[in-house]
């Protein structure tokens, strides 16, 4: 059912075009069908900001053709959500290892769908491990006897020529 809204242009004093498809969404325009157990569980899964957005892009390349799975490149991914090759290949893989999704190859064709079996879900982001450097003295440089400080931009001041600098550090 179309709109009997028009736009016009007052100000030369004619009727705009009507644009098809526009910038409101409409089922005319297509829609996909997803099980409500599977929209409810995406409203409790923690995903990153790129997880969530393949998570989507592959919803919608597979659900929206009625498949359940279906053969979808890292390369399509990365059109669809305007990420690159490598993070969508990264976020594809994560939610695989998450079991939201499945993947399945047959030769060197992938298989990409969502993964039905809700239990199986890893609601919870995975916490990384963080090694924390110890802290402490820098030791000198065996060649130099110079401290070397690790953190950018706190570097000792030089005083007088580097001559000068280096005897005082030796004699000290």
């Amino acid at each position: 059912m179309g709109s009997n809204v028009q736009q016009v242009d007052f100000a030369n004093r004619k009727l705009l075009p009507d644009k098809p498809g526009g910038h409101v969404a409409d089922l005319e325009n297509g829609f996909l069908r997803l099980a409500n157990q599977i929209q409810d569980a995406l409203c409790k899964v923690e995903l990153s900001g790129r997880e969530f957005r393949v998570l989507n892009s592959i919803i919608r390349l597979t659900y929206g053709w009625s498949k359940k799975e279906d053969r979808i490149t890292n390369s399509l991914i990365a059109d669809t959500t305007d990420l690159s090759v490598k993070h969508s290949s990264e976020a594809v893989n994560n939610l695989a290892e998450r079991q939201i999704l499945t993947m399945r190859r047959i030769g060197q064709t992938r298989y990409i769908g969502i993964n039905t079996d809700l239990e199986k879900w890893a609601y919870k982001k995975p916490v990384a491990a963080v090694t924390i450097p110890k802290k402490g003295i820098p030791k000198p440089s065996p060649k130099t006897g110079i401290t070397i400080p690790r953190i950018r931009g706190h570097h000792p001041r030089k005083r007088g020529t580097p001559k000068t600098f280096f005897q005082i550090q030796i004699n000290n």
